[in-house]
């Protein structure tokens, strides 16, 4: 996943907007770029890892498998990470190193992020995500909002994940 986060920055790099122009958030991301190009541009060359790199991370909620040109990772934890999204159990898929399956992510970081307003933004809420909403009911935050019964299974030709999500 970093190497297609590299690939996708450098392609940015050399792709201007509309305008003609390579356009930038912030001075601050800008300076944040500067600092980590080497990094990234590294990353970006690096050959693609080996197909067994499937895992799962218990203590994060994080799976992932690649198979074939199809790279796949879940979120599957609960709801009270650092800088949490109210996203448990969703998912983004690739296909040869393209979206093919998204999460929209994040916007911008602002005050009210960090607030005890964090969760009326769109983007930290379940129904953004690409997670059902059943009877107009979001997931909420907190420990307590998590997938149970997860179970991963991993093989040569397989990998299975599966999850109850209605405590989420």
């Amino acid at each position: 996943m970093a190497r297609f986060a590299a690939q996708d920055w450098r392609s940015g790099l050399t792709s201007p907007d509309e305008s003609g122009d390579i356009a930038r958030i912030n001075l601050w991301y800008q300076f944040l770029e500067a600092r980590a190009a080497s990094d990234m541009n590294r990353a970006a060359n690096a050959p693609p890892p080996a197909p067994s790199g499937d895992i799962y991370y218990p203590s994060v909620g994080v799976f992932f498998v690649r198979r074939g040109g199809w790279c796949l990772t879940a979120k599957v934890g609960c709801n009270a990470d650092s800088h949490n999204h109210n996203d448990t159990g969703s998912v983004i898929l690739y296909r040869y190193g393209k979206p093919f399956l998204i999460d929209v992510g994040v916007e911008t970081y602002t005050q009210k992020t960090f607030s005890n307003q964090h969760y009326e933004i769109w983007i930290m809420q379940s129904q953004w995500h690409n997670l059902p909403t059943f009877g107009g009911v979001q997931q909420q935050a907190g420990a307590v909002f998590r997938a149970q019964d997860v179970r991963t299974a991993f093989s040569e030709n397989d990998a299975e994940i599966s999850m109850e999500l209605s405590a989420a």
